[in-house]
């Protein structure tokens, strides 16, 4: 016969309690369609800068691109890699490379490097703009769910603001987000004292762990700011990954 004490104690052992559920991207999405205001506050940008791969980014040994920008009046390339690991990048122009480490550029640097990585943050906040939601630490404004500028259909509308810092204070970013599946669809470049612009976020592509899109143009398409050239390695890969297209429902 077991002990009675021993009987007791059995009874007694507490139930392991059963662990939260975690909402998901597109509870956090439904909840910041009716989202107004900073003080109402969301876990939403990390599941973005997430649902984009931002978990992974610790992997990425090596990311190649080009920048484009195509107007009316100019067309402007420029080739960069950027290894993380080594905190260094190399950016290229008419064949000319240019390494630094953006780490240590302030404004005291050298006139090539100070331009080159003002031209760098530009150039990957187009590309990884929704790590930029956790790395730089923005103010995030929700407006709940409104009609995008150009396809004037139905997006959770967060505005992301740097009021302080950075080569251009002040500067805010109207991000349009579809209502389920956390992709970003197009974006309102806000600038003070200057025009609104307005860019698409089209052709999302998987990099190995990452999403991104490769073409942002404008409603009329005079403008398109796009990407070339894309490849990524990781700790996990021994040969340079191209994009994928995203398979969307």
């Amino acid at each position: 016969m077991k002990h009675p004490l021993f009987l007791i104690a059995l009874i007694a052992l507490p139930l392991h309690a059963q662990p939260a559920t975690q909402p998901t991207i597109d509870d956090l999405l439904r909840q910041a369609k009716t989202a107004r205001g900073p003080d109402d506050p969301s876990p939403l940008p990390q599941a973005i800068a997430q649902r984009h791969g931002l978990d992974a980014w610790p992997t990425v040994t090596q990311l190649d691109f080009t920048f484009n920008v195509k107007t009316p009046k100019r067309e402007i390339a420029r080739q960069w890699s950027w290894r993380p690991h080594d905190h260094q990048v190399t950016r290229t122009i008419n064949d000319q490379p240019l390494t630094f480490d953006p780490t240590t550029v302030t404004t005291e640097s050298p006139g090539p490097i100070l331009a080159a990585h003002k031209e760098f943050i530009n150039d990957t906040y187009w590309l990884l703009f929704p790590f930029q939601l956790v790395w730089s630490n923005p103010t995030v404004t929700p407006f709940g769910l409104v009609d995008t500028p150009i396809a004037k259909t139905p997006a959770i509308r967060m505005d992301v603001t740097y009021p302080t810092g950075g080569y251009t204070p002040g500067d805010t970013y109207q991000l349009y987000l579809q209502p389920d599946g956390g992709l970003i669809r197009e974006w309102t470049f806000a600038r003070p004292n200057k025009p609104d612009r307005h860019f698409a976020f089209q052709d999302p592509v998987t990099l190995g762990p990452l999403l991104t899109y490769l073409n942002h143009p404008t409603a009329d398409g005079s403008v398109n700011v796009f990407f070339t050239n894309l490849s990524i390695q990781t700790t996990t890969s021994d040969t340079p990954i191209k994009p994928v297209p995203l398979v969307t429902d």
